[in-house]
């Protein structure tokens, strides 16, 4: 999400095959349940929720996950439920927002992206941009750079608090990678549409139940409460009665669209050049890759 548009078109694909499992990842792993938490944040965040008026689908896709996740696995998953405590505010923010909020965070969102853009329109940064790839090593920096994000056994051995505080970092250097396009500003009828389909009754009565237990958790302990205590506190913390009646899970199927059908196509064909190296079957300086539209 934090890297350009290149993947752009995959996003409801790459979330609807998450919140298709999610009723059955009975133990999401810390890494991967703080990732998913930061991954709702960048969503929700000004530079991504009003760069289009559809883009609180992907929102309502995670937040199916989140929902599936505290209704049918919640006892195997307290990593996930205490990341979502510690959003709280995110939760509360997308949850009370109005149209005054909206406009303004979207008029925000317009002129702090404005002198980027211009930037990038600048001939004397391209030729800059130039020089630098120019200068660039070659794949191997690039690969390590790959590998560093790769979650490594040390992962399991940090605490959910650690683990945010270095996820900050790429969900704030995102802000560089801007998306150029019709200005959208969000009215009424906008609004309307996203708070009847974001369903966060769940979520919403799971803080207003957990979260005060938690803060009186805190504040009554004398020394440093250890993150093992709350998640141990959270997996014993029953939450019958107190949710809405489980919803009934929904799988959804894929449904082919000229975007994702154009990337498949390029990614297929990608796999099997790089895969017939030995034996040349194409010449690669021969190979141009296009589409062909039928107009009725």
């Amino acid at each position: 999400v934090d890297g350009g548009d290149k993947l752009s078109p995959l996003y409801n694909c790459f979330l609807t095959i998450i919140c298709n499992i999610s009723p059955y990842a009975k133990t999401l792993s810390l890494v991967t349940c703080v990732k998913v938490v930061n991954l709702f944040e960048l969503f929700t965040s000004p530079r991504f929720f009003y760069q289009s008026a559809n883009n609180h689908v992907y929102v309502a896709l995670l937040l199916e996950i989140f929902n599936n996740v505290i209704q049918y696995q919640y006892g195997g998953n307290p990593h996930l439920i205490y990341a979502i405590v510690r959003r709280k505010q995110v939760f509360d923010a997308l949850d009370n927002l109005t149209l005054p909020q909206a406009l303004a965070q979207a008029q925000a969102r317009s002129r702090s992206l404005q002198p980027i853009v211009n930037q990038q329109k600048s001939p004397a940064v391209d030729a800059a941009k130039t020089e630098i790839m120019r200068e660039m090593p070659p794949a191997e920096e690039n690969n390590n750079n790959v590998s560093s994000t790769i979650p490594t056994a040390t992962d399991h051995n940090r605490t959910i608090a650690q683990l945010e505080q270095e996820e900050k970092h790429s969900v704030h250097s995102s802000k560089k990678f801007v998306t150029t396009g019709p200005r959208f500003l969000p009215n009424q009828a906008w609004l309307d549409k996203v708070k009847s389909e974001l369903p966060l009754n769940t979520i919403m009565r799971l803080l207003q139940h957990l979260s005060p237990q938690i803060d009186e958790l805190i504040s009554q302990s004398e020394f440093a409460l250890d993150e093992s205590a709350l998640l141990e506190f959270i997996k014993n913390t029953t939450m019958v009665g107190l949710l809405p009646v489980p919803h009934a899970i929904v799988i959804r199927k894929y449904q082919p669209n000229a975007f994702t059908s154009l990337w498949f196509t390029a990614f297929l064909w990608g796999v099997i050049f790089l895969q017939n190296q030995l034996l040349p079957l194409f010449d690669g300086a021969s190979i141009k890759l296009f589409t062909v539209s039928v107009v009725n």
